[in-house]
């Protein structure tokens, strides 16, 4: 090995990358997720480890897996964030009126905009 090496960045901080093309951890750090980087964890099997729980819950909406975005939603009733989660995934699921009600309890308007709309900007404001 002649010390030829690369950083690059990996999940969980920067890896240091050889000749070989080999992918070493180098050190960890303590950047957020970006939006970006979310984005390309749907290509995924599962949502990322450094991902917030409320992002997690959007991951999984993301994927079609509704049932385990609303558990997390459930899991926490009665916090703002949690209960703003919960009004999304009833407007995605098309009862308006069971969204409306999680809106008032989260103190927020029901959007006017796409839900495409929305779910990028709860992913921006959670990451």
């Amino acid at each position: 090995m002649n010390g030829y090496y690369t950083i690059t960045k990996v999940s969980g901080g920067f890896g240091r990358k050889d000749e070989k093309n080999q992918v070493s951890l180098f050190f960890k750090t303590a950047l957020k997720m970006t939006f970006n980087d979310f984005k390309q964890s749907l290509a995924l099997s599962g949502p990322s480890s450094d991902c917030p729980i409320l992002v997690k819950a959007l991951w999984y909406d993301a994927k079609g897996q509704w049932d385990e975005a609303h558990d997390i939603a459930q899991s926490r009733e009665g916090t703002r964030d949690y209960d703003r989660l919960h009004a999304y995934l009833h407007r995605k699921e098309g009862d308006q009126w069971n969204a409306g009600y999680w809106y008032r309890r989260a103190r927020a308007e029901m959007p006017a905009y796409s839900l495409e709309q929305e779910w990028e900007e709860l992913v921006k404001l959670w990451l």
